[in-house]
């Protein structure tokens, strides 16, 4: 039973997360509910630290979803609005290139045995620019990778590809090393939009050159990636854009928000950031709602997902695509959705290991691998974490959770560890609880993450906002307060 001071405290709380609610762009806050207490790492102690989850994956003791994520960092020239790490090379790009392969080929050795038991039912290739590999660097790459690492016959294998570097001697490469998923950023079609952002050599006649050479190589499929609401862009350049990429029969497309600096959103528009997201990129999200189901009728194409500017990103297939066809039985979302492990090569990024710990290299690109160098920080999740982190999923990502569900996971009811807040969101009809299911009422994404924060409690996300909110304030787009 609820104390009146249980009561008190919790509507205390419900003040200040509401006031820490619109300071998050997209309503994203699965970077701030966790353990900053960060611990020094080399290779060896991520080895150590991964051979427990391949035993319990060995032992059906967790999620035999494995992911793999390698990251090309290398990029000819930054578009203005990408907050991300990454390095330019103008000169000597193919010794530096070389140098990195060469790298990430020596760390596969080292972790390969890790995973002797194992398959991996995912390949992600990306980040910025992995079609600034040669056709040599491709095969040498990806021949040692599937000779070191065993995946699933059906795994989703994908690569990112730029249109400018895509060349028929570089695709044929990448399907002769098995990949059947190829993406291209192409951003906008609109001159303007492209030299503003500093992609003006992926024109709208390179694109259609480099779809028309992945038909020659029959792909599975091909998704394009489009981002809303750049510098010089209007609805009705982006619905031009949708329009012609529709035209092109890609099999899906990919509607992504902005993610930008304060830097970005200051030098092209003045404005304050909260008043761009909040007012006028919010007013042009929603007039392309309006607009988009005319141009997916028109050529044959639905939603994959609800479009709804609360999402990161959009989804869109078409419908004349067919799974039955494709090589690979698997969706993206299949393998990356739920339970599962990540195991990440790349700078900047992170790689995921339940319960256990996260960790992520210093940002550098390393010219030598060094397994005893200390390239990375980590923090440890605990179980409890885990199960934090699990139902605020539940709560951003579905209409329900499963009680079921979460004591297959955890083999422990929820009821024993989270019963104050639950009980609290009951008695604000935000949930309903019956046999088996604590069903969400409130259907609006911002409140329903809202009441989410409950789990987390105060003094951690207090503590996650005290420590980061310098770092992410310079970094992103969002005002941590």
């Amino acid at each position: 039973m609820l104390t009146t001071k249980d009561i008190l405290l919790f509507r205390k709380d419900i003040i200040y997360f509401w006031q820490y609610m619109k300071s998050i762009e997209n309503y994203d806050m699965i970077h701030l509910v966790r353990s900053y207490d960060k611990i020094n790492l080399n290779s060896e102690d991520i080895y150590k630290n991964w051979s427990w989850i391949t035993d319990e994956i060995k032992n059906w003791k967790t999620s035999s979803k494995l992911e793999m994520y390698i990251h090309i960092p290398f990029c000819e020239e930054f578009c203005d609005f990408c907050p991300y790490y990454k390095k330019l090379v103008k000169k000597n790009i193919e010794s530096t290139v070389e140098e990195y392969v060469d790298y990430l080929i020596e760390q596969f050795h080292f972790y390969a045995p890790l995973f002797k038991w194992s398959k991996f039912k995912c390949l992600s290739v990306w980040w910025w620019t992995p079609s600034i590999l040669s056709p040599e660097q491709i095969k040498k790459l990806f021949w040692k990778l599937f000779e070191l690492f065993e995946f699933d016959i059906h795994a989703y294998k994908w690569i990112e590809f730029r249109p400018s570097s895509t060349s028929e001697d570089k695709l044929k490469a990448i399907k002769e090393v098995w990949f059947e998923t190829i993406h291209f950023w192409v951003q906008s079609l609109d001159l303007n939009v492209l030299e503003w952002m500093n992609r003006n050599i992926d024109t709208e006649e390179k694109v259609k050159e480099s779809l028309d050479l992945v038909k020659k190589y029959n792909f599975s499929r091909t998704v394009i990636h489009l981002i809303r609401g750049l510098k010089w862009d209007d609805v009705d350049k982006f619905i031009y854009t949708l329009e012609k990429i529709c035209s092109y029969w890609v099999s899906h497309i990919k509607i992504y928000s902005m993610v930008t600096t304060n830097f970005y959103i200051k030098k092209h528009y003045s404005w304050d950031k909260d008043y761009f997201y909040w007012d006028e990129y919010k007013k042009f999200s929603l007039e392309l709602l309006e607009r988009i189901p005319s141009v997916l009728e028109k050529y044959n194409y639905s939603k994959k997902r609800d479009l709804d500017i609360q999402f990161q990103w959009w989804g869109i297939i078409n419908n004349n695509y067919n799974q039955e066809d494709d090589k690979q039985k698997y969706w993206y979302w299949d393998i990356t959705s739920g339970d599962i492990n990540l195991f990440w090569f790349w700078p900047s990024a992170r790689s995921f290991r339940e319960w256990k710990i996260s960790y992520e290299w210093k940002k550098k690109v390393e010219k030598k691998f060094d397994s005893k160098k200390k390239i990375y920080e980590g923090y440890i999740i605990s179980e409890k974490d885990e199960m934090k982190r699990k139902i605020i999923t539940w709560f951003r990502e579905d209409d329900k959770i499963s009680i079921k569900s979460f004591y297959d996971y955890f083999w422990k009811n929820i009821y024993d560890y989270f019963w104050k807040e639950l009980e609290f969101l009951k008695s604000l009809n935000v949930i309903k609880i019956d046999w088996d299911n604590i069903l969400f009422l409130e259907k609006d994404k911002k409140r329903r993450l809202l009441w989410s924060c409950l789990i987390y409690w105060r003094e951690h996300i207090q503590k996650s906002f005290d420590q980061y909110k310098i770092y992410y304030s310079k970094v992103f787009s969002w005002n941590l307060m």
